[in-house]
């Protein structure tokens, strides 16, 4: 199995860590799992996110007990992730209104300034 796992930005240092020491022991304790090879580490400072890598082979050759133990690992990283103090990264965009982003027009210049029809 393999997963980035998308924290959002104000996650702290300590958080991080903490986040890291329980996914790699996650990964090591649970028999389900190869634990010579799980691994998670810090990978980036994405655009929206800090991202965490996560990797592990999982024991098995059936498919659907295969989706069952990634669904449980997944479920126990966003307890870790919870119980941090920390959250998942929402997806951002950014809408300038005021007209003063060089990418968009002047939209109050042509505005009909008069009040509210009534």
């Amino acid at each position: 199995m393999q997963t980035t796992v998308r924290l959002r930005y104000g996650t702290t240092a300590a958080q991080l860590r903490l986040v890291l020491d329980r996914i790699h022991a996650l990964l090591a304790s649970d028999v389900r799992l190869e634990a010579d090879t799980g691994r998670a580490r810090l990978a980036d400072f994405g655009e929206q996110a800090v991202e965490i890598q996560v990797f592990a082979y999982v024991l098995t050759g059936e498919h659907a007990q295969f989706l069952a133990v990634r669904e449980g690992v997944l479920l126990q990283i966003a307890e870790i992730v919870e119980s941090s103090g920390s959250g998942f990264a929402q997806p951002t965009q950014f809408v300038y209104m005021d007209g003063t982003s060089p990418a968009l027009p002047d939209l109050h210049a042509n505005a009909d300034v008069q009040g509210p029809r009534h």
